[in-house]
């Protein structure tokens, strides 16, 4: 068995950030004993996502995906996952209504765009 890490965004493609997270999650996953046989890196482009998940998919038994799903109009992570499994997105009820207690622990209204972050693929489980 082993995993590929897919991480998005176009400040890692540009050099903007260092991805820090992909060494992480690969040492927590040798720790577990389960080997990471590549980190991709893509841009945040929906195409270019959707073509690094079918290929990174085909590769691996496990691909962790890092980044692109905020709630802003360049996170397109959950769009191409959703696209690359043939599955339409749909509200998460329970991640809806801990994002909003987030919003609320905080004591800051959530605004109207936070709400794309509870939604994922039909089939798809929040982990």
């Amino acid at each position: 068995m082993q995993a590929i890490i897919l991480s998005i965004g176009d400040e890692l493609v540009l050099g903007q950030t260092v991805d820090t997270n992909s060494a992480w999650l690969s040492q927590q996953l040798a720790a577990i004993g389960l080997p990471t046989a590549a980190h991709v890196t893509v841009g945040d482009e929906q195409r270019a996502i959707v073509e690094a998940i079918g290929a990174s998919a085909k590769r691996s038994d496990f691909l962790i995906i890092s980044g692109g799903i905020g709630p802003t109009a360049d996170d397109l992570t959950r769009a191409a996952l959703a696209e690359a499994m043939g599955m339409p997105l749909d509200l998460h009820e329970p991640a809806l209504r801990a994002l909003q207690g987030y919003f609320d622990r905080l004591n800051r209204p959530m605004a109207k765009i936070n709400e794309v972050q509870a939604y994922l693929p039909r089939t798809a489980s929040m982990i």
